[in-house]
C-alpha cells in the first residue's frame, strides 16, 4: 500500500525545510553547482542542472513536487549568500539599507513583483529582488513563498511589506 503524499511547505522547522537548508548549505561546498544555477535564466534551465535534482529527489518520496515551482525555488535561493531569520521576506524588503533611508526594495518595484504571474516572470523578479536585498533573505520564507506563489502569498507579502515600509514607500 502506498503512502499518501503531502504538499510541500518550506515552513520553519519542517522536514522539507531541513532538506532545502542542507541542500542550500551544500552549495557553498560545491561552487560549480551554485554557479550553474546562478547562470540559469528560467525554471526550465534550472531543471537541466544536476544540483536541482539533488534537491528534488529526496522530496519525491513523501511529497507531491511541482517541478516548475521547485525549480523557481532552487534557482532563486542559489542567489542567497546568507539566511536572515528575523522577519519575513516582505518585511526584510521594506527595511531600509541605512537607518532612516529608503527600503531595500522600493514600493514601485515591490508592486511590480506582486503583479508577476508566470513562473518565468516570478523567477526573474525574485532573483532581482534577492540581489536588491544584498543576497540576504529569510531562506524558508522565500522558498515557501516562491513555491506557493499565488494571490494569497501576494496579499500576505503586501500586508507585511506595508506594515514595515517607510511612509515614503506607500
Amino acid at each position: 500500500m502506498s503512502e499518501k503524499k503531502n504538499y510541500l511547505k518550506f515552513t520553519k522547522g519542517s522536514e522539507e525545510e531541513q532538506i532545502l537548508r542542507k541542500w542550500w548549505s551544500d552549495l557553498d561546498r560545491s561552487r560549480g553547482d551554485r554557479a550553474m544555477l546562478r547562470r540559469c535564466r528560467s525554471p526550465a534551465e534550472v531543471i537541466m542542472v544536476p544540483a536541482y535534482h539533488r534537491l528534488r529527489l529526496p522530496l519525491l518520496d513523501k511529497w507531491y513536487v511541482n517541478n516548475q515551482q521547485l525549480a523557481v525555488v532552487a534557482g532563486v535561493v542559489s542567489h542567497l549568500d546568507s539566511d536572515e531569520k528575523s522577519g519575513t521576506c516582505a518585511e526584510q524588503m521594506a527595511r531600509s539599507k541605512d537607518k532612516g533611508g529608503p527600503s531595500k526594495v522600493s514600493g514601485l518595484r515591490f508592486r511590480r513583483l506582486l503583479k508577476v504571474n508566470t513562473p518565468d516572470e516570478e523567477y526573474m523578479a525574485l532573483m532581482r529582488t534577492v540581489h536588491l536585498m544584498g543576497r540576504t533573505a529569510n531562506l524558508s520564507d522565500l522558498a515557501d513563498s516562491a513555491y506557493h506563489w499565488n494571490e494569497y502569498t501576494k496579499k500576505n507579502w503586501a500586508l507585511s511589506y506595508y506594515e514595515k515600509a517607510p511612509a515614503t514607500e506607500a
